[in-house]
């Protein structure tokens, strides 16, 4: 049983900061409530001083390096994108939108469009023209089969899924979720599963220990080499995007196991791109090379308090308030976040970016002022 909680929300915090050079980047979310990069680091960057090789006039990058792979502390082949030990498994594998939580917007990915038919009923209508990477058509039938996988092996639907969901089923290229009860807010759980094909996974005896080294998905990129120490990633050419994927090959290395090292082999040009919060950014990296040397921190979540209500003094409002109220919220930005970020409302909106769904009734955009 889930306990009732109040949040009080500190600091708006994207949890990705780009250190940028002349290459872009990608999110994700984390259990914190606050976005993440693909390799699950509080903060993120680009730089480009020792890959990023560009082929001359053709507009393509041969190689960028990245920082760590994941994988544990003793990383093995694991391309299984439902296992916590699972290498790199957002260039690989993909889901039916994508949540943009910077601009609050879903945007469709292997699914061409989503429709809510009524309260307790969601379609999805898959995209036409996708292929694995193995060159096999991606179908509705997959899509209901990896959600019928979680169904199947509790120990992938991290979500919750099946707790709420009656069926999933499919008719052509439309596929139906049909829950137990109101769901609207199940959609970002829905569609944060990455897909797995039909004629791969459904010959495994046992999922959840399937290493499965094929790697076979529809994402950009796909497994090419692996030693312990580096993992090298190549273009996909069948990539249903494959015209906007202007890098030929990723090379991730094993982490260097302290974040001291980590942004030391950012700041030395080692790495063309990482996740990595990184304090006194302007000077421990940009001032060394204020031409290339960029960081991005989107505000896209927050810090938050939660309290269980059933035990006293948490359930008395009167005391919450005053919590609200106690917190330092500009002490944290400045001391604890280096003013990488900014006060949060709480509403629990991340603003500026969903400014649009913010009420005008709402005094001082839910921003709560520091009264101890």
């Amino acid at each position: 049983m889930t306990r009732p909680r109040f949040s009080v929300l500190l600091a708006p915090l994207v949890a990705l900061m780009l250190i940028l050079s002349a290459c872009g980047g990608s999110t994700s979310e984390t259990q914190t409530g606050a976005n993440a990069s693909p390799s699950g680091a509080a903060a993120g960057g680009e730089t480009g001083t020792s890959g990023g090789n560009q082929a001359a006039g053709s507009g393509m990058v041969e190689q960028l390096d990245f920082g760590g792979f994941g994988g544990g502390s003793n990383p093995q082949v694991n391309y299984n994108p439902f296992s916590p030990n699972a290498l790199t498994a957002a260039y690989t594998f993909e889901p039916l939108l994508v949540f943009n939580n910077y601009s609050c917007e879903a945007v469709p990915w292997l699914a061409s469009s989503y429709e809510w038919k009524d309260a307790q009923n969601l379609e999805f209508t898959i995209r036409d023209g996708v292929k694995w990477n193995d060159g096999q058509p991606f179908t509705a039938e997959d899509v209901v089969f990896t959600y019928n996988l979680l169904k199947a092996n509790a120990a992938f639907d991290s979500p919750g899924l099946w707790r709420t969901l009656e069926s999933v089923t499919s008719n052509g290229n439309k596929v139906a979720f049909k829950f137990k009860e109101p769901a609207a807010n199940m959609l970002l759980r829905v569609v944060d599963i990455k897909m797995v094909p039909k004629h791969i996974w459904e010959k495994e005896q046992d999922p959840v220990t399937f290493l499965n080294e094929s790697a076979v998905g529809t994402g950009p990129f796909k497994p090419a080499t692996f030693n312990g120490q580096q993992l090298v990633l190549e273009r996909n050419p069948n990539y249903w995007q494959a015209d906007k994927v202007m890098v030929n090959k990723l090379v991730f290395h094993k982490s260097a196991g302290n974040q001291q090292a980590e942004q030391l082999n950012l700041s030395q040009g080692k790495y063309d791109t990482n996740a990595m919060f990184v304090p006194n950014i302007k000077q421990v990296y940009v001032d060394k090379d204020p031409e290339h040397n960029h960081y991005w921190f989107p505000p896209g979540g927050a810090i938050a308090l939660g309290f269980n209500l059933t035990k006293a003094p948490f359930n008395d409002v009167e005391f919450r308030r005053a919590v609200a109220h106690a917190i330092d919220r500009d002490s944290i930005v400045t001391k604890a976040q280096f003013g990488y970020v900014l006060k949060a409302s709480q509403t629990g909106l991340v603003l500026p970016g969903q400014k649009d769904w913010l009420s005008s009734d709402i005094a001082n955009e839910g921003m709560i002022p520091f009264d101890a």
